[in-house]
C-alpha cells in the first residue's frame, strides 16, 4: 500500500508538468504571431540608396560587423553573430546631433530612411541650415542583415 507522500509526489510532478507543458507549446505559437522578421531580399541596394541621398546632400554607410563576443557571452568567444546597422549623415560637414532608430515589429532599419531624410530636411529649414543631423539605423536580431532570433 502506498502512503500519502507517494500521492503527494505524483501530484507535485503532475503540477510541474502542467505548468511547463502549456508554456512549451504557447511560446513558439506566440512568437510566430508576434514577431514578423524579414530580410533585405528585394530591397534597393545601399549603393543605390546612397546615390539618391547624395543628390539631396546626405550619404548612407553600411555599418555591419561580426560580433565574436555578443552580449550574454560573458566576454568569452562564442559563435560569431552578424550585426547590421546603417549610418545616414550629411554629405558635407560634421554631425551636430545623432538620432538612433530601431525598426519596430516587421520593420527594417532601412525602412526609416524616408523619415530620417524628412527630419534632416525639416531640421535644416527650422535651424537655418545650421544643424546637421545624423541617424544610426539599427536592425534587431532576426531582422534585416542581423542574425539571430527576435
Amino acid at each position: 500500500k502506498r502512503g500519502p507522500s507517494f500521492h503527494h509526489s505524483i501530484l507535485k510532478t503532475l503540477g510541474r508538468i502542467g505548468r511547463w507543458f502549456p508554456r512549451s507549446l504557447a511560446s513558439p505559437i506566440q512568437n510566430a504571431l508576434i514577431y514578423q522578421p524579414r530580410n533585405y531580399d528585394g530591397y534597393a541596394s545601399v549603393d543605390y540608396l546612397d546615390g539618391l541621398f547624395r543628390s539631396i546632400g546626405m550619404q548612407i554607410h553600411n555599418m555591419s560587423y561580426t560580433d565574436a563576443k555578443p552580449p550574454g557571452s560573458g566576454g568569452r568567444a562564442v559563435r560569431a553573430v552578424q550585426r547590421c546597422a546603417y549610418k545616414l549623415t550629411p554629405a558635407k560637414g560634421k554631425v551636430d546631433a545623432w538620432w538612433v532608430m530601431f525598426g519596430g515589429n516587421a520593420m527594417l532599419a532601412l525602412d526609416w530612411v524616408n523619415f530620417a531624410n524628412a527630419m534632416a530636411q525639416e531640421s535644416k529649414k527650422y535651424n537655418g541650415g545650421a544643424m546637421n543631423i545624423g541617424f544610426l539605423l539599427v536592425d534587431y536580431p532576426g531582422y534585416g542583415g542581423t542574425h539571430g532570433r527576435p
